[in-house]
């Protein structure tokens, strides 16, 4: 009880006063609008104004990558030497980029040889590819006349 008492005698208690809550000042304290914002409303608005911007923002994203993704095969399908060459099935791949401009030197280089080649757009590479053959037989025959120059050549169906 000793130490009880100590402790007491040590330390001034003052009961706790009572206050009233001070309540904020309006944002637009003179007319017919009034808003009031504390800081725990402004917390949660802002937090809500966020989640939209966000949702928005991916909402967004997903409709632009529909509208280019379509788009650009359109595109792809419309320039497709593909058309010009009738019956063709098969080409030969013969060299990937990522620079269109080097795709387009490597086509020149290869029209200056009296070959048919071209490019397509396989994103993320351009395609050089040479020849439109009817049959996976003549692709394969020109396959093996391009293999000294292009190791890696291959065929690939038209679309």
């Amino acid at each position: 009880m000793e130490e009880n008492a100590y402790q007491k005698e040590l330390f001034e208690f003052e009961p706790p006063k009572a206050s009233a809550p001070k309540k904020p000042d309006p944002i637009f304290p003179k007319g017919k609008f009034s808003v009031t914002l504390t800081l725990d409303r402004l917390v949660f608005v802002s937090i809500g104004v966020i989640m939209l911007m966000v949702a928005l923002y991916a909402l967004g994203v997903e409709k632009g990558k529909h509208y280019t993704g379509a788009t650009a095969a359109k595109k792809a399908r419309q320039a497709s030497p593909a058309k010009q060459a009738g019956k063709a099935k098969y080409t030969v791949v013969v060299a990937r980029y990522t620079r269109k401009e080097t795709a387009l030197a490597e086509v020149s280089l290869l029209r200056s040889d009296k070959l048919n080649a071209f490019a397509i757009q396989s994103a993320p590479y351009f395609l050089v590819c040479v020849g439109g053959y009817a049959t996976k037989e003549d692709a394969q025959s020109a396959v093996k006349r391009l293999k000294p120059r292009f190791k890696d050549a291959y065929i690939k169906a038209r679309i």
